[in-house]
């Protein structure tokens, strides 16, 4: 199997799946016999022999204005120089913002850039109500990044949003590579007479975790309870909201030790890219019940999604705590997802592309 070098980058290791599945990638191209240099803050987790980090020195603020300028300019630089001097194959990135940043390289040296996308970032401003002319400059930036680039989205809705929206700047090539989950499996739960409900993810508007509380503060009178189990710009407001005893803040948590806990997730996302809370709770044999989004229906039976309304999510929970639902068809419905993600990523970084 041919070898290749590839060069990549990310400002900083951070917590939370983006980082977590980016590292998967590296990892997997150098158990597989490649090379990766990358270009960063600080070293990133994982230590090989085919691994080499060219750091960009910076003491300061790495949220300041002033550092992304810094940042911008020093990885333009570093990539031609990196490319040259080392022989870069490919370049890849999990974020358009680093793939523009790769463009004078991969156009002066004519190698190929893969960028795999997770998220909608332009969506998620419109529903935070973010300016006009932000969210164009945004637009401008991704069209120029996907622009002679192979991309490759989360989900259908994600690839079908992104190419829609742009007339004119187009990729060389798109294919979905979704988010994997573990073959489903029975496994015991930690016995309860209570019926357990949770919310898992980011506490931030977009995954309305404050209308399940809302909601949680009315059933006084039933037998269950929702732990929340995350952290985010709206953890404080969560905690001063819970009126009653039905409602557990848990903040971060091992998932390992989130499923077995549980019964049900609660998923009220207004968007999502292929969120892991999900993908995590159908692996570990947890009923989902999710906002009726068309990210949700590309894994989630319809009668589990919910309108995005307070009384129906009310109703669906009420209804649960009298009959619940079973797995089957969830398990049904996300089988395609059973794959190797590693074995699926270097193929498509490795194989030859004719476009």
């Amino acid at each position: 199997m041919e070898k290749f070098s590839f060069l990549t980058s990310y400002y900083k290791p951070k917590p939370g799946g983006l980082c977590k599945r980016y590292f998967r990638a590296i990892s997997a191209l150098l158990d597989r016999g490649h090379t990766v240099h990358y270009i960063s803050t600080e070293p990133f987790p994982i230590s090989h022999s085919n691994l080499f980090f060219h750091k960009i020195p910076y003491k300061l603020n790495t949220s300041g204005f002033l550092f992304w300028i810094y940042f911008t300019i020093i990885t333009v630089v570093y990539s031609i120089i990196i490319t040259n001097k080392h022989s870069i194959d490919k370049f890849f990135s999990f974020h358009y913002y680093y793939t523009l940043l790769f463009k004078l390289a991969t156009n002066l040296f004519k190698k190929e850039s893969h960028l795999f996308i997770r998220a909608d970032s332009i969506t998620n401003n419109r529903i935070l109500n973010k300016s006009k002319l932000l969210i164009y400059f945004e637009k401008l930036l991704e069209g120029l990044s996907i622009h002679n680039s192979f991309i490759y989205p989360v989900s259908i809705t994600l690839e079908k949003n992104i190419i829609n929206r742009h007339k004119i700047l187009k990729p060389l090539y798109s294919q979905v590579l979704y988010n994997e989950i573990k073959t489903p499996y029975s496994h015991s739960k930690v016995p309860s007479d209570t019926l357990r409900f949770c919310f898992v993810g980011i506490l931030e508007p977009r995954k309305q975790p404050l209308m399940l509380v809302d909601i949680f503060n009315t059933l006084q009178k039933k037998n269950c309870i929702l732990n929340i189990y995350g952290k985010g710009p709206l953890e404080d407001l969560i905690k001063s909201s819970i009126k009653n005893n039905k409602i557990i803040y848990k903040g971060w948590v091992r998932s390992d030790r989130i499923w077995i806990n549980n019964d049900i997730l609660l998923h009220p996302s207004l968007h999502e890219g292929c969120p892991n809370s999900v993908l995590e709770a159908i692996s570990n044999n947890t009923l989902v019940i999710a906002s009726d989004i068309e990210e949700h229906r590309e894994i989630i039976p319809r009668e589990q999604l919910i309108l995005n309304q307070k009384d129906s999510w009310t109703k669906i929970i009420l209804q649960l705590t009298k009959n619940r639902l079973d797995n089957s068809q969830q398990e049904k419905k996300s089988s395609f997802l059973c794959f190797n993600w590693e074995h699926a990523i270097c193929s498509i970084l490795t194989e030859n592309q004719n476009v």
